[in-house]
């Protein structure tokens, strides 16, 4: 929650924060309640020709999403408002053109045991994807892309950037209207973008987004997964200058595979750079598996307490560059990274875990301390870049 001079609330759409501060030693706090505000709601829509739409639309149908698009042709969906018990926007066709855009995205719990929040954006085999300047909010995935069938070309690629995210929910709904505790299996593997088998594909270009998830509130495992995805050599897969703050069941951006990937489909060519990964439990960032990939100058900072208080359960480290998945694995490197790690539990061993790139131990900078307040100044030195660079996040509304 971020409060300007004239006291206007942004960061949440809905719920209630506590806002707290100090001048010439004097404390004080406050609590301030944000929504939606008035919205006409319409029911679900089905958009079965291409063109430009804008609407409010909502589903409390746990079957039927807010948005289902059943076309080919170029869609724009813009300047909306939507809620769903179910996916928020579902593409229904192979081959699809969507542009998402300067909208909301509030996904509703289902009442139904057992029953995980919807998707934002669930699409399958794209030809072009571009998503930005959004606000989303308590959806188990963000942007789900599994496949493409584009051309190949800089103009078909994937584009997923200015976004807003709250509160990745990979809780399951208790069927009274909260949700399961999120123990053993009472959860969903939840992230903010899941790129599945996209290949081989130019021009990829995941940035400038902002992710937040507060204890409690959210369960997010990996913010950013990249699974069986690639770039290619000239044009690398880049995700880069988003900030991402405590994902309470793993990290911030992995790669992965399985143990029969082969040079072709593994994971390749992505170019990690100038992301913040603040307060995350697993791990900051980490190459699971694939090749030629790049990390370098992000910054990964944990104290091993988030802010509830409550003790991490399990932190391995920072930066990893192993083969965990058994599969395809070399030519990775991390390097100009600056970690700020502290290891709480047996289980953390380490700040920077490179096996597979011994050579970068010397060339990240570990730093000898964090605390909580060097945590809470990345989001104000991320928001002061994102304003230099003339970055706008989120809607417009």
């Amino acid at each position: 929650m971020v409060v300007n001079s004239s006291g206007l609330l942004s960061g949440l759409a809905t719920g209630r924060a506590g806002i707290s501060g100090s001048y010439h030693g004097q404390q004080s706090s406050v609590f301030a309640s944000s929504s939606v505000g008035e919205v006409d709601w319409s029911g679900s829509i089905v958009i079965s020709q291409g063109g430009t739409y804008s609407g409010n639309w909502k589903s409390t149908d746990t079957r039927i999403p807010a948005v289902t698009i059943a076309t080919q042709e170029p869609v724009v969906i813009q300047d909306s408002h939507l809620s769903s018990s179910s996916n928020l926007i579902e593409v229904d066709v192979n081959g699809a053109d969507v542009t998402v855009r300067n909208s909301l995205g509030v996904a509703l719990n289902s009442s139904v045991k057992g029953q995980p929040d919807g998707v934002f954006l669930d699409v399958a085999t794209p030809r072009r994807l571009d998503v930005e300047n959004n606000y989303l909010e308590n959806v188990r995935d963000g942007v789900v892309v599994r496949g493409y069938s584009g051309d190949r070309s800089v103009q078909q690629t994937l584009v997923i950037r200015g976004n807003r995210v709250r509160n990745l929910n990979g809780l399951l709904s208790d069927g009274a209207g909260g949700y399961q505790p999120g123990e053993g299996r009472s959860r969903s593997l939840s992230h903010f973008v899941e790129l599945d088998n996209v290949q081989s594909v130019p021009g990829i270009d995941v940035g400038w987004n902002e992710v937040v998830d507060y204890p409690e509130q959210s369960l997010a495992t990996d913010v950013i997964n990249v699974y069986r995805s690639s770039g290619t050599v000239n044009q690398p897969l880049e995700i880069h200058d988003t900030y991402m703050q405590e994902a309470h069941l793993g990290g911030g951006i992995k790669t992965g595979g399985a143990a029969d990937d082969t040079a072709q489909n593994a994971v390749a060519y992505t170019d990690v750079h100038d992301n913040q990964v603040v307060g995350t439990v697993t791990y900051g960032i980490a190459f699971d598996a694939g090749h030629d990939n790049i990390a370098v100058n992000n910054r990964v900072m944990s104290t091993g307490l988030p802010a509830d208080g409550a003790r991490i359960a399990g932190q391995p480290a920072a930066l990893i560059n192993a083969n965990v998945d058994g599969g395809v694995l070399y030519n990775n490197t991390m390097h100009d990274n600056v970690v700020g790690w502290d290891c709480r539990n047996s289980s953390c061993t380490t700040a920077l875990f490179l096996p597979a790139s011994p050579d970068d131990y010397s060339s990240n900078t570990v730093m000898s301390t964090i605390t909580g307040g060097m945590e809470e100044s990345e989001y104000l030195l991320w928001l002061n870049k994102a304003a230099s660079a003339g970055i706008r996040v989120g809607p417009t509304f």
